[in-house]
C-alpha cells in the first residue's frame, strides 16, 4: 500500500506529455515522502511525523509566510515546552490508538 502511495505521488508530480520523464522520478522521491509524512491520516487524524517525533513539523511555507507558530517560537521557553510535550506524548499516543 505504501509503495502504491509513493508511486502515485511520483506520477502526479512528473507526468508531462511533452517531455520524457523516465529519469526525473528519483528527484521527486524526497518530496513525495515528506508530503506523506506531514499529511494527516484519516484513521488517526495525526501525521506520521507527529506519531514518530511527538511534534508537528514546521513546513517551509510556514517559515516563508511567517505563520503565527513560527513567530511565537521562543528558544528560551522551548525546554519547558519540550518537557510538557513529553508528558503529554503518551496521552496523545493513547488517544490516537483508540481512534484506530
Amino acid at each position: 500500500r505504501a509503495n502504491g502511495m509513493i508511486l502515485q505521488g511520483i506520477k502526479t508530480r512528473i507526468f508531462d506529455r511533452l517531455k520524457e520523464y523516465d529519469k526525473k522520478w528519483i528527484n521527486k522521491v524526497p518530496t513525495v515522502l515528506w508530503a506523506m509524512r506531514t499529511t494527516s491520516s484519516r484513521a488517526t487524524g495525526e501525521t506520521l511525523f507527529f506519531l514518530v517525533y511527538g511534534a508537528e513539523a514546521v513546513l517551509p511555507p510556514d517559515i516563508r509566510l511567517k505563520s503565527s507558530r513560527v513567530l511565537m517560537f521562543s528558544e528560551e521557553e522551548e525546554p519547558e515546552r519540550c518537557h510538557l510535550h513529553l508528558m503529554l506524548l503518551e496521552e496523545e499516543h493513547d488517544r490516537t490508538t483508540y481512534r484506530v
